[in-house]
């Protein structure tokens, strides 16, 4: 379930008002961390969370297609790569991207899934 209303938020303001605390362009990762952590706790969400990069390298190690990469639905229902595959694995060998759809899975088609 995604919640396109960030809570009932504004969410260009807040994301105007912790970017104007960071760096242009940012200088300090663990700087940047804290700021997004804050941006996305304030959405109330106990679901919602941040990962940093480790983080997220090692839970991308269970990724349920199996090939590095995680996949989900857009707006149109269409499937695409949703986040950077995760590095040396197939995903990342076969040049997926972020915004990339995925028609098929082992000839399986995708489309309305």
């Amino acid at each position: 379930y995604i919640d396109r209303t960030y809570n009932n938020q504004d969410w260009s303001a807040i994301r105007e008002k912790y970017e104007s605390r960071d760096d242009n362009p940012p200088k300090d990762a663990a700087k940047t961390m804290s700021l997004a952590n804050d941006m996305v706790s304030s959405l109330g969400d106990k679901y919602t969370r941040m990962l940093d990069r480790d983080s997220y390298e090692r839970i991308q190690k269970f990724d349920l297609i199996g090939v590095g990469a995680a996949l989900m639905p857009n707006n149109d229902k269409r499937i695409m790569v949703g986040s950077p595959p995760v590095k040396g694995s197939a995903a990342a060998e076969a040049g997926l991207r972020v915004g990339d759809f995925v028609t098929a899975v082992n000839g399986v088609k995708t489309a309305g899934r």
